[in-house]
């Protein structure tokens, strides 16, 4: 950086005489040559003579507003009040009750006509490309497919040919702890608990006791009920007596002892 020039020790724009090395993000563009020239004049006389052009097309423009559709007059006497007239204008205006016209019933016709092409033209592919129909049912679980492979006739499926064989033959899988189980496992896992021990429970009532059975083939009698003792010492008052009554045996018995050991001695 000693050697540097300064901005008043060289002459104005010196620098833009110096061939410098820049890095440029845009692609640099294709050098001019005369077979590119010749490339170019072809590709507009093709597209000339093919009258293929980029040009965009004008689009004609939607009209601003719909035309109404004429109403049909009917000439006859109206069965209905002018009141109830006014009610269903009411109720219509409000949204209340969908507004009915006379080409309800013509797309109703038209809706089912397209609804029976539909299926004949399914028909012709197998049903291999129509979707199974969604049940909106939250508590029913079916192991369909998405797409119900089936031939023209008959329409019915069974839906154990549908299930693969890792269903059929399922094993045990891997054992998963509380935290894991979703919300619908749990449930089954609660309910076949509950299934099981109410089954144990009712064999039970069924099924003699073992205990009984032996001690009755063995005695040739009925086991004989045990009266329950109860203890001596349950109140504090009786503990207390008896460990005076200790006391003074042991007493009695030391002194006894002494006047043993007195009469040896004479």
């Amino acid at each position: 950086m000693d050697n540097a020039r300064r901005a008043g020790k060289r002459p104005k724009n010196s620098a833009l005489e110096v061939e410098l090395d820049f890095e440029h993000n845009v692609r640099p563009p294709p050098v001019i040559t005369e077979e590119v020239t010749a490339s170019l004049e072809d590709l507009i006389r093709k597209r000339i003579a093919e009258n293929n052009f980029d040009d965009v097309q004008r689009k004609s423009s939607l009209p601003s507003h719909v035309p109404d559709q004429p109403r049909e007059l009917d000439e006859t006497k109206s069965q209905r009040g002018l009141a109830e007239v006014y009610e269903d204008e009411f109720m219509q205006k409000t949204g209340l009750t969908p507004v009915s016209s006379a080409a309800d019933g013509l797309r109703k016709e038209a809706i089912q006509l397209f609804k029976a092409l539909c299926v004949k033209l399914d028909a012709l592919s197998h049903f291999h490309f129509t979707p199974k129909p969604v049940i909106e049912d939250m508590a029913v679980r079916q192991d369909v497919p998405a797409l119900a492979m089936e031939e023209v006739a008959p329409l019915m499926v069974s839906d154990a040919q549908m299930l693969a064989p890792e269903e059929h033959f399922a094993g045990e899988g891997v054992y998963k702890s509380d935290a894991e189980l979703t919300r619908e496992e749990r449930k089954r896992r609660r309910a076949r608990r509950k299934e099981k021990a109410k089954a144990e429970k009712k064999e039970s009532y069924r099924r003699p006791n073992l205990t009984n059975i032996r001690a009755q083939d063995a005695t040739g009698s009925p086991p004989s009920r045990k009266r329950k003792v109860e203890s001596q010492y349950s109140k504090s008052r009786k503990v207390f007596e008896e460990l005076d009554t200790t006391n003074k045996k042991a007493k009695v018995e030391a002194q006894s002892e002494v006047l043993k050991a007195s009469l040896f001695k004479l």
